[in-house]
């Protein structure tokens, strides 16, 4: 990996959603590497792993830039992956408690960042967050140049999970006229360009899913303000509304 960082000469890396696996912050030696790292590479590194603050684990994009550590904690948690909903009730906590074999208790954040790094500025999705146009919607305010999508779709397997996951980002990449890069542990890696084409995707042996390797992306940043940019959901959903208005009145009348 060193070796490839090296004669690349790369602006960013990308590591996937779960490369690390504990809390971060808990592994000096680890810390001190990944400083070293993109100090000596002059190059930002953005890695998806647990973070802790205030007695408070959090599902996180770390982000490297030489000395300098930036921190996003994901904002929408998975139901009884990350937290179990309805676990006020006891029996809830004892039923998951007995099928699962353990409690996920992760807090989440609360701020749509914006890591800067040189004269770029970009966001990271963490999971399934790249599924909900809203919170796309948040991020795009502050004014990323990009979109990066650190994930973990293990638990999909080798099923069309993956895959429904991942292009997703198409929506995303159309609505909001932003490059959006997703780097997959097991899941797919690949990016698609602002007008919602998928440009490459890491294959190895014809394989997409549970495949080691790396992609290397030359991004040209492009952006453009979009009528969903600019204005946001809510007057597709006031059309649609009208549609659907008109659409019962007439069957209403008939």
């Amino acid at each position: 990996m060193l070796k490839e960082i090296k004669y690349k000469n790369l602006d960013l890396i990308v590591f996937p959603e779960g490369t690390f696996q504990g809390n971060l912050f808990e592994n000096n030696d680890l810390i001190k590497l990944l400083k070293k790292t993109s100090n000596k590479n002059n190059c930002g590194i953005l890695i998806g792993t647990f973070t802790e603050r205030s007695g408070n684990f959090y599902n996180s994009g770390v982000f490297i830039n030489g000395e300098k550590i930036d921190v996003y904690n994901k904002i929408k948690l998975v139901p009884y992956g990350e937290f179990i909903l309805g676990k006020r009730f006891k029996f809830v906590r004892n039923i998951f408690l007995k099928i699962a074999g353990y409690e996920p208790n992760l807090k989440n954040g609360s701020e749509f960042k914006v890591f800067k790094y040189k004269d770029i500025k970009f966001s990271s999705l963490i999971c399934y967050e790249n599924i909900f146009p809203q919170i796309v919607e948040n991020f795009s305010n502050n004014g990323p140049d990009f979109f990066i999508v650190i994930t973990n779709d293990s638990w999909f397997g080798k099923s069309i999970g993956p895959y429904q996951h991942f292009y997703h980002n198409v929506f995303r990449s159309i609505e909001n006229g932003r490059y959006f890069l997703q780097s997959g542990l097991t899941g797919l890696t690949g990016i698609v360009n602002p007008e919602g084409k998928v440009e490459k995707i890491l294959k190895k042996n014809g394989e997409s899913l549970f495949i080691d390797g790396f992609l290397f992306i030359p991004l040209k940043i492009y952006t453009s303000e979009t009528f969903y940019y600019r204005y946001g959901i809510f007057p597709l959903s006031l059309f649609c509304l009208i549609l659907t208005g008109l659409f019962i009145c007439r069957n209403w009348k008939e």
